[in-house]
């Protein structure tokens, strides 16, 4: 089991262009995958609607009763049938779960600890990640390999860049 904190800004710069290309195809994954949640989580709770009687399975609307709990179903041009569950504290709009079914992997946040699901039987790979504002960092989690698949054939120790590694808590679900 491999935990790494990658800075999300290399101190004191990069010292080759393989090395810069390795952090940026791993950092830009890890944010991408936040902001689609997060962006993802927000629409949903736009569309929550409290009392659903009866419903077919439309496309793009709740199809969950009850504020706080939201089922979509999307199929965008070309696409096959996605879908994303939202559970979240109406009081405050927090997540508190969001499981998103994405057409080649699946992308799950409780709390704050993402999870991304990519890939199928042994070439499966299973990456947890949460991003530490305050020290500027976004640790990584591979509980089947001593170092991240996501870090390809990259050294990790050019990702991290001498990052201390403080290891903050990563939930495993």
């Amino acid at each position: 089991m491999g935990q790494f904190d990658i800075p999300l800004s290399m101190p004191g710069g990069f010292k080759s262009l393989a090395d810069a290309k390795a952090h940026r195809n791993v950092v830009s994954k890890l944010t991408e995958n936040r902001d689609l949640a997060v962006e993802t989580a927000g629409d949903m709770r736009e569309i929550d609607e409290v009392d659903i009687s009866s419903t077919p399975s439309d496309l793009y609307k709740d199809l969950a009763a009850g504020k706080g709990h939201v089922i979509l179903l999307s199929q965008p041009e070309g696409s096959p049938l996605l879908g994303a569950e939202l559970n979240y504290n109406p009081a405050d709009e927090s997540t508190r779960q969001l499981v998103m079914d994405l057409d080649s992997s699946k992308l799950t946040q409780v709390g704050s600890t993402f999870k991304i699901e990519e890939g199928a039987g042994p070439a499966k790979t299973t990456t947890y990640f949460k991003f530490d504002d305050k020290r500027g960092v976004v640790s990584v989690l591979d509980t089947e390999h001593d170092v991240p698949a996501i870090f390809g054939e990259a050294n990790p120790q050019t990702i991290i860049g001498g990052t201390l590694q403080g290891g903050i808590p990563i939930l495993v679900f």
